[in-house]
């Protein structure tokens, strides 16, 4: 589509059932190698959950909307900020110490349709942290959440490995790669929604350090709360604990009341569904085959 002297391209994304249409210059290229697998192909009907109209460059017109968003919702120290009372706009870096604006974007209220205004470097800053915090406003909205977890399809068993940076995730997800039939969905971040009375596991674009952001989804069967130890154990947890574990190692959207109330009350349905452990795993193939048997 021709729009001005520039062509106008549009290409569709999903991440964990989040549809994102994304209408960008023919010279503005930001879907790289961890968000490609997540490209719907060819002429799709896919029903859009947001719209996205990418401009190149932060225009003088653009900083002075931006300055005039002086209500503060919530900043993540320096890296983004959310702004705004009935429409947001949600900057990167946040407007917390005057840093120079990379990307900000205009939203709507219900975060359905946004404008996306980036600097020469905002390019970078687009899968994240901007695209992540625009998908946990979706997935509030009754569509899911995010764990800090890695993931494995282990021939249609879903397990997920739930803990914080160091805890083991990538190890894990190391160990379990190649196994015959295991698919590795992710080794950081996962998307995690209700399926009829069960719920289901999505691999996303925003991989750890081992590289896993498989375009998949898994029904899930077990849940890990990991750590290393000098030996394999599992011990099965119930009641409060799991729920708080889960809360501590999930991505929940602070700035939206009645996001909060989704989340956690999903998080409670999921902990009250799936058998949950806490995991001590020695690094080693005897892990592997030692979570198959619990």
């Amino acid at each position: 589509m021709l729009v001005g002297n520039k062509i106008s391209r549009e290409q569709k994304i999903r991440i964990g059932g989040i549809c994102y249409s994304i209408s960008f210059e023919d010279d503005i290229s930001f879907f790289d190698e961890c968000l490609g697998p997540f490209i719907i192909p060819g002429d799709t009907e896919a029903v859009s959950t947001c719209r996205l109209s990418i401009v190149k460059g932060v225009t003088k017109s653009a900083v002075q909307r931006q300055q005039g968003w002086d209500h503060r919702i919530f900043e993540a120290d320096t890296t983004w900020g959310l702004y705004g009372i009935s429409n947001f706009f949600l900057s990167v870096p946040s407007l917390k110490n005057g840093s120079r604006t990379q990307l900000f974007a205009e939203f709507d209220k219900d975060f359905k349709c946004g404008t996306v205004h980036m600097g020469r470097a905002g390019i970078h800053h687009f899968l994240y942290p901007f695209l992540e915090v625009l998908t946990i406003n979706l997935l509030c909205r009754g569509k899911g959440t995010l764990l800090h977890a890695s993931c494995i399809d282990d021939n249609g068993k879903g397990y997920l490995f739930v803990g914080q940076s160091g805890a083991g995730k990538s190890t894990m997800a190391n160990l379990w790669n190649g196994k015959q039939g295991v698919k590795v969905l992710s080794d950081d971040r996962v998307i995690v929604s209700e399926w009829g009375e069960g719920f289901v596991a999505y691999g996303t674009p925003w991989h750890g350090t081992a590289n896993y952001a498989m375009n998949a989804n898994v029904l899930l069967e077990k849940i890990f709360l990991i750590r290393h130890a000098e030996k394999n154990t599992a011990e099965p947890v119930k009641g409060l604990k799991p729920v708080g574990g889960l809360i501590r190692d999930s991505f929940l959207p602070f700035w939206d009341r009645d996001g909060i109330e989704y989340s956690i009350g999903l998080i409670d349905r999921i902990a009250g569904h799936i058998d949950l452990f806490e995991l001590g795993f020695l690094p080693g193939e005897e892990a592997v085959d030692f979570v198959r048997r619990v």
